[in-house]
């Protein structure tokens, strides 16, 4: 422990209360963690009645690594696993304790969602619910990770063995039943209920279990077995836990039931709890005092990471939320770092500057491709950037599979494309032939191979003539997809008839129900639809683009889908997937409205979490740190994030010296301007209309002029002329000025009404502005030459303005 900071030593030596460590980025927290283990077993505690508890397998085997380098090398680590592996390695050292179970089966998401459709299907009962199974198993799922026991009571009543062997709960559980009134969803749709009574029943009988189950089952046995909980909390000496606000309240309920309520070392940061979709809660961290008898409360509050700038932004943004603990990370290095601000006009010019910036520092400053990192809230927005970045040769690697081309919505979709385009293609077929899942299995999959070669046929010949049911509907599916015409008709008629049943039932469908399934839905399966309608959207262009869109749209993107891994690359995904991550340089992307905070069907996420997820990407970074807000995206109108608006105002009213970059040749209210066939003048305001062009009211010789961006040739002043134009403004004070409000005060009612009734309001333009006066519908107009319509006339002033002589 010599390197380890006092702080660092406090934590490891905290034994004797429950202690809770709150570690912010950087602080060195699994290290804290590897050395407590260390030196809990030099202390003469026995490793194999040792736990430490991780996220992921990829955390627990890094950490039993590193224990066994700095110990002999043959202890016995057993218990430095996941929450779920733990929990079914304690049931089955316990078995009596639990119902006498054995040889349990696991089932997985997937293999859930089979059995719960399965057993409405198959039972006249619950055949009203045959469209709504993704629903039903958000709805389990939830009832468990929030440990909601009035609902888990009913459900478990006859499927665990603690109730089944103790008729003196039936009184607790029949005053239990009253509280389901609260639970809306069970409330208003019994049925679900009783579904959910018949699911666990079935398990249990069938000695199956879910995931959630290898957790939950032990929690309500130790619950409500003292002897079973006295026996299972003096078989474990001490437990560790990390990422404690990654923790649902089942879990956490399961932690504080195993440990005897001291031994016990939590580890964590609330300002990184990012996964509520998995019942994760910053809770765990906030109320470990009132979960634990006399706890101790240690900050780790050191980042070794991050540069001072990086530290210092940060720290600012956070600080904004409540549910939080007063704390702020303090920086260890003395680089001051880098954090740029960086505005841009379209999406297309923000990966262009990504791709400069990227190639720049690698020239100058000594970087390595694997030194970089872009960021973006969801995995559709990065498609653009994956592109320049390989048009530019530059390496990079998707994070944990969540590159827009490596999304299956976006690729398999292709695979569909590239064996349509080559129906022998045996490898494409065997990716599609049961994608999604239709019941057509290897052995039928190896026997259309077999027929090919005893037949000296073709592989699309032996597919054909299949006598099985379900490859002949596959074949359908094939011969109308080949049939499309574009590409934009391949792709929708694909979705409409292979995927949409599959998303739409398990997602869309949902929405019927009034319930919020997208709060703990992975983020990546929220996107789902939104990926596939970006590669709508690259359809239609290659469309256009091409001769031959089939081909050369397949040639080119499926170069995206199946590139290799890279060990010098630039790592490119999402906010959720650089959890724990470090990199020295880091481009956080599309930083605007609606994209974070996320909005979905209309619903802004959780600020406050949105929030922790700007803070875990920003907090990525080492040196140096871009983020980055485009005007546009695509042609649709974007507003940069509020919480770059707060961060922005804080830092430049406050006198900071940080850096911000935006276009240089971006005109904004206050600059004074040339306009062409015009004269010179001052900008006095500036809006945004819906097509994305800006419409400037300009102030030239006390006439307001008001032009569109790119139809006048508009250009800044140089400095010297500042003057000169300012001294003419003054002197013509006199002169009555024309508002753009007052420019209809003498127009007829019916044309005032017409402007007031069409107005375009923009909350996301600089302050003091009006309102932008042209509808989408007169700009398609006005773009397309016509400008003979009346009220474009009128709201332009084409022809009432007299051009300067």
């Amino acid at each position: 422990m010599e390197k380890l900071s006092e702080k660092q030593i406090l934590a490891v030596k905290s034994i004797e209360k429950p202690t809770l460590v709150v570690a912010v980025p950087g602080a060195g927290k699994t290290r804290v963690i590897v050395e407590k283990f260390i030196y809990l077993y030099s202390s003469g505690f026995d490793p194999s009645r040792m736990a430490a508890i991780t996220f992921t397998n990829k955390a627990a085997n890094e950490m039993k690594d590193r224990i066994q380098r700095a110990t002999d090398g043959s202890i016995n680590l057993q218990y430095i696993s996941t929450i779920h592996s733990f929990a079914l390695s304690i049931m089955m050292r316990n078995q009596k304790y639990f119902g006498g179970k054995s040889g349990i089966t696991i089932l997985d998401e997937d293999d859930s969602l089979v059995l719960i459709k399965n057993l409405i299907s198959s039972n006249d009962r619950f055949n009203k619910l045959i469209n709504e199974v993704k629903l039903i198993s958000l709805i389990i799922q939830k009832a468990k990770e929030d440990f909601d026991l009035p609902v888990l009571l009913q459900a478990y009543r006859n499927a665990h063995h603690v109730f089944l062997d103790n008729s003196s709960l039936d009184d607790e559980i029949k005053q239990l039943n009253i509280s389901i009134a609260r639970h809306k969803i069970f409330f208003e749709k019994p049925l679900y209920l009783e579904f959910f009574k018949y699911y666990q029943q079935y398990l249990n009988l069938n000695n199956l279990m879910d995931f959630a189950d290898l957790v939950l089952y032990p929690t309500l046995t130790m619950l409500y077995d003292n002897f079973a909980r006295t026996v299972i909390q003096s078989s474990l000496q001490y437990i560790l836990v990390d990422e404690y606000q990654d923790v649902d309240r089942m879990q956490n309920k399961f932690i504080t039931l195993i440990s005897n309520g001291t031994n016990i070392t939590c580890v964590g940061d609330e300002d990184q709890s990012i996964y509520s979709f998995r019942g994760g809660t910053p809770e765990n961290i906030l109320n470990f005092e009132n979960n634990f008898e006399d706890p101790v409360v240690l900050y780790l509050d050191d980042n070794y990471r991050s540069a001072r700038s990086i530290i210092q932004v940060s720290n600012l943004m956070i600080k904004e939320n409540y549910q939080r603990r007063n704390k702020a990370a303090v920086a260890v290095r003395n680089e001051k770092g880098v954090v740029d601000f960086i505005q841009t006009y379209t999406n297309s010019e923000q990966a262009d500057f990504i791709v400069s910036m990227i190639k720049s520092l690698i020239s100058k400053n000594g970087y390595s491709f694997k030194d970089f990192a872009i960021l973006a809230r969801a995995s559709w927005l990065l498609h653009e950037i994956e592109e320049k970045l390989k048009i530019n040769n530059i390496p990079y690697n998707p994070l944990r599979g969540t590159g827009f081309y490596q999304r299956i919505e976006v690729k398999y979709p292709l695979y569909y494309l590239g064996y349509c385009l080559n129906p022998e293609n045996e490898f494409l077929l065997k990716k599609i032939i049961n994608f999604p899942a239709r019941g057509i299995g290897e052995v039928t999959f190896q026997e259309i191979i077999s027929k090919k070669s005893s037949e000296n046929s073709s592989l699309w010949e032996a597919l054909t003539n299949s006598n099985n049911n379900r490859v002949k509907a596959f074949v359908d599916i094939i011969v109308k997809l080949k049939n499309a015409k574009a590409l934009v008709e391949f792709f929708t008629m694909l979705y409409d008839i292979v995927f949409k049943s599959k998303w739409e039932t398990q997602i869309e469908r949902t929405s019927e129900n009034d319930y919020d399934e997208e709060q703990y839905i992975e983020p990546e399966e929220l996107e789902r639809k939104t990926n596939y309608l970006t590669l709508l959207e690259l359809c239609k262009q290659a469309d256009e683009k091409y001769s031959k869109p089939f081909e050369q749209f397949y040639l080119t993107i499926i170069s995206y889908v199946e590139q290799p891994h890279f060990n010098d690359a630039v790592s490119i995904g999402t906010l959720h997937s650089a959890k724990g991550l470090e990199f020295p340089v880091v481009f956080l992307p599309f930083l605007c409205e609606e994209l974070i905070p996320y909005t979905w069907r209309g619903k802004k996420a959780d600020i406050e979490e949105e929030r922790r997820l700007l803070y875990v990407g920003m907090t990525r970074a080492k040196d140096q740190l871009y983020l980055l807000y485009p005007e546009s995206l695509n042609g649709i109108i974007l507003e940069k994030t509020q919480f770059l608006d707060f961060l922005e105002e804080r830092i430049f009213c406050g006198g900071q010296n940080l850096q911000t970059k935006t276009r240089k040749d971006k005109i904004n209210i206050g600059d004074f301007v040339e306009i062409k066939g015009y004269g010179k003048g001052i900008v006095k305001e500036k809006r945004r209309l819906q097509n994305g062009k800006f419409l400037y009211a300009i102030n030239i010789e006390g006439d307001m002029i008001e032009v569109i961006q790119d139809y006048y040739e508009i250009k800044k002043i140089e400095k010297n002329e500042k003057k000169i134009i300012k001294k003419n403004l003054i002197e013509k004070e006199s002169i009555e000025r024309i508002s753009l409000d007052k420019e209809f005060k003498d127009k007829d009612p019916v044309d005032k009404d017409f402007v007031e009734n069409n107005l375009i309001n923009n909350d996301s333009m600089e302050k003091n502005q009006g309102k932008a006066i042209l509808t989408d519908d007169m700009l398609k107009t006005f773009s397309q030459g016509n400008l003979e319509n009346d009220n474009i006339k009128k709201i332009l002033n084409i022809g009432e303005k007299k051009k300067k002589k």
